[in-house]
Formats: C-alpha cells, sequence, structure tokens
C-alpha cells in the first residue's frame, strides 16, 4: 500500500467523519486512568500522535 493510498483514505470524508464522532474510552485505556488516577497529577506524558486526539480530552482533565 503506498503512502498516497494511505494518505487518501485516512483523509477520506467518511473515515474521518468515524473518528471524530469517537469519544468513549476503548476498556484497556479506561482500566489504565483507573488505575493511575492518583499519580496522573504528577506525571509526565507524552502523546505520539496516533490517533485522532480521542483519549486526550481524558487524560487532559487529570
Amino acid at each position: 500500500m503506498s503512502n498516497d493510498t494511505n494518505q487518501d483514505t485516512y483523509t477520506s470524508l467518511g473515515v474521518v467523519q468515524h473518528y471524530a464522532q469517537l469519544s468513549a474510552l476503548q476498556p484497556a485505556e479506561a482500566t489504565i486512568l483507573t488505575l493511575l488516577q492518583t499519580q496522573l497529577g504528577s506525571m509526565k506524558m507524552l502523546d505520539i500522535g496516533v490517533g485522532g486526539g480521542r483519549t486526550t480530552q481524558h487524560f487532559s482533565e487529570k
């Protein structure tokens, strides 16, 4: 698959709309948030930008 094909796929309206409407955490993400909730305020986190920013709203509060 070429880079152009990937770019065409992930910039297509249907894919963008799909990812834009996602906001809930996945079960594993919710577990991590729960397990680390008391430590998140003092931790540094690096978001390497491999998604649409869906988890940012959940972690930025902490």
